[in-house]
């Protein structure tokens, strides 16, 4: 399932580490411990399931 949602929505993932508090206060996220960003746009701000960000992307790609 995995494989087949990274081919249909084309989306490589990146992990970004926050070094310093001024990173944190810059990010697009309101929080500065997760966050899900799609398209400079803040998507989740915690952890979610496989379904819910399924159902986010749909909505997105429409």
């Amino acid at each position: 399932m995995r494989l087949q949602r990274k081919k249909e929505y084309g989306l490589k993932p990146e992990i970004i580490s926050l070094k310093s508090s001024e990173e944190a206060q810059n990010s697009p996220c309101p929080f500065g411990t997760f966050c899900m960003i799609y398209d400079g746009k803040a998507i989740a701000h915690h952890p979610i399931s496989n379904k819910r960000f399924m159902n986010i992307m749909d909505k997105i790609l429409k």
